[in-house]
């Protein structure tokens, strides 16, 4: 059951305690569904005739909670301040060095004869091993 005062207060307490944190990783401290204080975090950053803004956006982070994209991410703060301006994703700087360090990470995986084998998800995921650790995995044995 959602209670809305009681997750505001963990919000405001946590907040004040630990400082400016993405909603992902405020739901994690306190225990709370990402959904349910994303709500929170949402009606909280409104500016209304019965209640001022108490949270804000203080910076965007570059994340990537699932998978290889990284998107940016909200570091909500307390107070009454105006929200920091997005990064802008269509900015050629931006994807120029996107690319480059895309380009880094793949460099020595794909060239690799004993690498073929393994699926591209797993090459970009583990890092490159020797040979020999490949041949032989407990060298000792």
């Amino acid at each position: 059951m959602f209670k809305t005062p009681v997750l505001v207060d963990a919000i405001t307490r946590h907040l004040s305690e630990h400082g400016g944190m993405t909603c992902k990783e405020l739901a994690d401290d306190i225990g709370w569904d990402a959904r349910d204080v994303h709500k929170a975090l949402r009606r909280m950053r409104k500016d209304g005739p019965k209640r001022p803004k108490r949270v804000y956006i203080s910076r965007y982070t570059l994340d990537s909670h699932c998978g290889e994209k990284r998107y940016p991410r909200p570091v909500f703060a307390l107070g009454n301040l105006p929200d920091a301006k997005k990064i802008n994703t269509k900015n050629k700087e931006y994807q120029r060095a996107r690319r480059a360090e895309s380009r880094k990470k793949v460099a020595g995986l794909l060239n690799s004869v004993f690498m073929l084998g393994i699926p591209l998800k797993q090459r970009l995921n583990n890092p490159r091993k020797s040979r020999a650790s490949t041949i032989c995995p407990n060298p000792e044995a």
